[in-house]
């Protein structure tokens, strides 16, 4: 039973799925080939994960489109997925994930909470003399000053001989691809009849795909035929019978990096969440780093966020109708080029003829967009971040209540960037800087292990049986995590000699562990890895933090730092200081801050030598505090007024 969404931003901690003979699947995992003797380019890396389903309802099918990205040499490509039952195969359009993400991405932003001391004092100023009736203009006037201390607070913010151990359902060439797709009762014979065919699928694979085989699914495997290049890699459609939509990741573990992101794209009549009882978690660790970058860190949060809610926790970043691409400005639709924009490499009016140069590439991604919009009345976007070890589960879907949201998050920081250098003493000067030291760990979860500090940057001091790992996070920052020494699928095993990752690895202060195929570092005592180009190094520890993982805020002890307050302002010679009441924040004395007593002490009241109704006092003067000489002025100018009337007698 599902309960309600609270609100933007609703993490979703799901139950762990049984797989079913009739679940659609997408997802899957790396596993290449065997590399030349020498070679040690064989490891393989999936970076993210994103599938577009399409539940069809009319004929039970389900269509995934699998978006997949991967670095490395072309040779080293190969792919393997379980399905529930054969499926259709096709190519999809890279440029419709990328459309997908831009219009349908969390909105993500940062306030800063300035926590500054407001002015301690304030100006009083004595009442001035009341003018005669006859010189008293009560028109309104044509302007005025706004109060000065006044100010509004600003934002921050075929192998051998014999029959095979496997049925061979299908084997066709795709594009670039060339697939097959297999069933197997026993996954250890299925491993045997891979490597023959050319695939890195040892004994230690098999657990992986049992499940599958034991639920009567087939599997399908797919590698670039010979000659192609990685810009041939296209997403793959596939479409078989079910109603479904599930995400196999316990096979995705062989060969992903840490902290992969997941995100489905669930097209149909209905919005989905996760399949089984679950829990809803509010609440942000939204911030900003301090790397001077102004990043927030939203890729890390995720991942803390996740974690926390026991690891099988997805975020629904999206869900209503599905969306479609509008071109900003007015300038498409009109049939002629107002904006001038035609034949500047840029794709900006899709439908319009004359940008059909620019969008010669695109323009199949955004018609699939469009086709997808036009087909299914519901889309929610679903996203989670998992590494190898923690990809134990395979969640499934089903159709959930209606909503109409994009996820949009707000944290809020606490700064004192307008009075840092009025800090009133060490002491305060001293937590200043760790908790701008302890704010580079924002963008840094390190997960099995704590953030620290060192002379580099943030750096993750990994728990006991954990080894530091960098990897490309979700906004293509270098960053670096824990992850199990051990990884959970050996390449190695069986007999197979790899050369390790670590023949060219330096890991500075530390050692290095080969992990399946990529290089990981198990620092020194007192030393933790920094994200380093490709490969993490151990470096002294500067400050701990304290913090189990990281990719928090870590801002808000800056509220309890004395601050001097501001200056007093100047009064000029008709005015006084008297301190303010009820400031949003009390500031400290410290001595040059602080009026003086002749700045504190009241004015008298001015003695004018006039009444308000005009008539003058019997040879008084004018204003006492202005003498004879001021009120001279004065004087002359309502004789000549006086003067002036008598003529007009």
């Amino acid at each position: 039973m599902f309960t309600r969404l609270l609100g933007v931003g609703a993490l979703i901690a799901t139950t762990h799925s049984l797989l079913t003979p009739s679940a659609a699947l997408a997802c899957g995992c790396f596993s290449p080939p065997v590399p030349p003797p020498d070679s040690s380019n064989y490891a393989v890396n999936q970076q993210a994960e994103q599938i577009v389903f399409e539940v069809n309802e009319e004929d039970g099918t389900v269509t995934a489109h699998v978006l997949i990205l991967y670095q490395g040499d072309p040779e080293s490509f190969a792919w393997l997925l379980p399905a529930p039952n054969a499926p259709e195969l096709g190519l999809s359009e890279d440029f419709t994930f990328a459309l997908l993400d831009e219009l349908t991405r969390p909105q993500v932003s940062v306030r800063q909470n300035n926590v500054c001391p407001s002015p301690e004092f304030r100006c009083e100023y004595r009442d001035e003399c009341p003018r005669p009736d006859f010189m008293r203009d009560d028109s309104p006037s044509p302007g005025g000053f706004a109060d000065a201390g006044a100010a509004a607070d600003s934002g921050f913010g075929d192998a051998g001989g014999g029959a095979p151990p496997v049925e061979v359902i299908s084997r066709e060439t795709i594009g670039a691809y060339d697939t097959i797709v297999f069933s197997a009762g026993d996954t250890a014979a299925a491993v045997e009849w891979l490597q023959a065919e050319g695939f890195i699928v040892n004994e230690t694979t098999a657990p992986f795909m049992q499940p599958y085989a034991d639920e009567g699914m087939v599997f399908v495997a797919a590698r670039l035929v010979p000659g192609a290049d990685l810009d041939q890699i296209r997403p793959l459609k596939m479409t078989y019978e079910g109603l479904t939509p599930m995400i196999p990741l316990r096979i995705t573990a062989v060969g992903t990096e840490p902290e992969l992101a997941v995100t489905a794209y669930i097209y149909g009549d209905e919005n989905y969440l996760p399949m089984g009882d679950h829990e809803v978690l509010n609440g942000s660790l939204l911030n900003v780093s301090d790397d001077g970058t102004g990043r927030t860190n939203y890729p890390s949060a995720l991942s803390r966020a996740i974690d926390e809610a026991g690891g099988d926790a997805f975020i629904v970043e999206y869900a209503g109708e599905p969306v479609r691409f509008f071109p900003q400005g007015g300038c498409c639709g009109g049939g002629f080029d107002a904006c001038g924009i035609g034949g500047n490499d840029r794709c900006e009016c899709p439908g319009d003829e004359f940008d059909a140069t620019d969008c010669e590439a695109e323009l199949p991604g955004f018609e699939l967009l469009s086709d997808l919009a036009d087909r299914h009345p519901r889309m929610t976007r679903i996203t989670t971040r998992l590494s190898a070890h923690e990809m134990t589960f395979d969640p499934m879907f089903e159709p959930g209540p209606r909503a109409s949201s994009r996820l949009a998050i707000q944290g809020t920081r606490t700064s004192i960037d307008a009075c840092r250098d009025a800090i009133a003493d060490d002491e305060g000067e001293a937590t200043a800087d760790e908790l701008a030291d302890r704010q580079l760990c924002a963008t840094t979860y390190c997960g099995e292990g704590e953030c620290v500090i060192t002379s580099s940057g943030p750096g993750c001091l990994c728990n006991e049986g954990f080894v530091a790992r960098a990897f490309t996070d979700l906004d293509g920052s270098r960053n670096v995590t824990c992850i199990p020494a051990e990884h959970p699928v050996d390449l190695s095993a069986g007999g197979l000699e790899i050369k390790s990752s670590c023949d060219d690895t330096d890991c500075g202060a530390g050692s290095c562990i080969d992990h399946a195929g990529f290089p990981t570092c198990a620092c020194d005592a007192d030393h933790a890895a920094v994200a380093d180009t490709p490969n993490p190094t151990c470096l002294p520890i500067a400050l701990r933090t304290g913090d189990v993982g990281g990719g928090g805020d870590y801002s808000a002890g800056l509220a309890g730092i004395d601050i001097c307050w501001p200056e007093p302002p100047s009064c000029g010679p008709n005015g006084w200081l008297v301190r303010r009441t009820g400031t949003a924040r009390q500031g400290v004395a410290c001595g040059w801050n602080e009026p003086t007593e002749d700045e504190l002490r009241p004015l008298p009241p001015l003695d004018c030598g006039f009444t308000g109704t005009g008539s003058l006092r019997g040879g008084g003067e004018a204003c006492s505090a202005g003498g004879a000489e001021s009120s001279a002025p004065f004087l002359l100018a309502v004789g000549g007024v006086l003067a002036w009337i008598r003529r007009r007698r």
